[in-house]
């Protein structure tokens, strides 16, 4: 394994920077871990949060409208805001207990709305706004009078750390038939997804699920295609995976950034399945005849005059007006912007182009093994945090870690 150093380990020696910390992505972990810092002592002055946005959780808030989702599968704790029960106290304070809503055997979980009112509180009462600068990063490379540059289209934000905070998934990535017809598109490209009966939708997970059943409700004439029966799950792993003595068991005594790793993550994560109140409304518009079922693969798409012809793998064909796809995405360390960070700063990568990070201090490590002051966080650092890394939940394991670093740095 990468052995951890002092969090104040000498990095590329530079000259005075913009900023002390830049955060690149305002998602869940990004706008978590830097409250963490200030906490911590970081100057608010010396932070900055770079988010293509320009509102925080701006891509997060994207995807649940445009995936028609009510709730949120995680429980009540698991938020942005730094105090476990800061929700829960929020949705009391203005008489919502309503919207935390039973889940079988897990604790209540917070509708959308909810969550997000209560992520717009806690970004207020901090004024971690002030923090956020609106660009879209194109680079992160070694500066010419500082260790680290953060280069936009427009600008350049030097800093002594930075913190990839990019992301849960890589790009959508669509099956080879879906190429041939353009009435096929994934539900992640091109905007919300225009209520139209007839349409099909295919996946087996969450997203796919939480689609269809909005639009069974809208048209009265949806399909879903699944390869296999819906698979049910409260959450998407075992919840010992929140545990970091677990996680360490569990993952660190594998070779940094292995295939042993990552095929341990993958083993541990409920991947494509549904939570349990999702099925049973899946099931509920099934039962009224505004969902209809279809298990199989697809194999061949193409167009007709009126809409695109389905070929499943048992022989069946399918007519749809428009074919929606919820079908997962790439790895997120495979983006191209990932790869070309680790290619800039020469960083070391492992299996799939899995990043070599510390396990104590999620230091992107270069190739020659020093630290790079490059931390990552999310599913970038699913190779540490584990099967949970690109849930909200980790942000607060993945915030210790870093906490734990700025508070060395400001006492050296």
């Amino acid at each position: 394994m990468v052995g951890l150093s002092s969090a104040s380990s000498e990095i590329r020696e530079g000259g005075d920077p913009d900023y002390d910390w830049v955060i690149v992505g305002g998602g869940v972990h990004g706008t978590h871990i830097a409250q963490r810092l200030l906490d911590a002592g970081v100057d608010r002055n010396r932070l900055a949060i770079v988010e293509s946005t320009g509102e925080l959780l701006g891509n997060f808030r994207e995807r649940l409208r445009v995936a028609r989702v009510g709730s949120l599968r995680s429980p009540y704790v698991h938020h942005v805001g730094t105090e476990p029960f800061s929700l829960e106290n929020y949705a009391k304070s203005k008489r919502r207990e309503d919207e935390l809503l039973p889940t079988r055997r897990n604790p209540r979980r917070p509708t959308v709305d909810l969550f997000l009112d209560h992520t717009d509180h806690i970004i207020g009462l901090r004024r971690l706004g002030e923090l956020v600068v609106e660009q879209e990063v194109t680079s992160v490379e070694y500066g010419d009078s500082a260790p680290l540059a953060v280069r936009t289209k427009t600008d350049e934000l030097t800093s002594r750390r930075v913190l990839l905070a990019v992301g849960n998934a890589g790009a959508p990535e669509p099956p080879g038939w879906a190429e041939e017809t353009g009435r096929v598109r994934h539900v992640w490209e091109g905007g919300e997804v225009e209520n139209a009966k007839n349409t099909y939708v295919v996946g087996g997970g969450t997203t796919a699920c939480s689609v269809a059943v909005s639009l069974a409700r809208e048209t009265g004439d949806a399909t879903l295609v699944s390869r296999h029966g819906l698979r049910k799950a409260v959450v998407e792993s075992d919840p010992r995976w929140l545990n970091w003595k677990h996680i360490e068991k569990e993952l660190h005594h594998l070779p940094v950034a292995s295939e042993a790793r990552h095929k341990r993550i993958r083993k541990a994560r409920n991947d494509g399945t549904v939570p349990y109140h999702l099925a049973e409304e899946v099931e509920e518009e099934t039962e009224v005849g505004h969902l209809n079922r279809r298990v199989g693969e697809v194999t061949v798409a193409f167009e007709g005059d009126d809409g695109v012809f389905l070929r499943l793998n048992d022989g069946g064909t399918e007519e749809a007006a428009r074919v929606v796809l919820a079908t997962g995405f790439g790895d997120v360390y495979r983006q191209p912007f990932v790869r070309s960070v680790a290619e800039d700063l020469d960083l070391a990568t492992g299996h799939r182009g899995m990043p070599v990070l510390d396990d104590e201090t999620l230091g992107w490590r270069r190739k020659d093994g020093k630290p790079s002051g490059v931390h990552a966080t999310g599913a970038l650092a699913e190779g540490v945090l584990g099967a949970f890394a690109r849930n909200i939940a980790t942000a607060r394991l993945a915030g210790d870690r870093l906490t734990r670093i700025a508070r060395e740095v400001l006492s050296s």
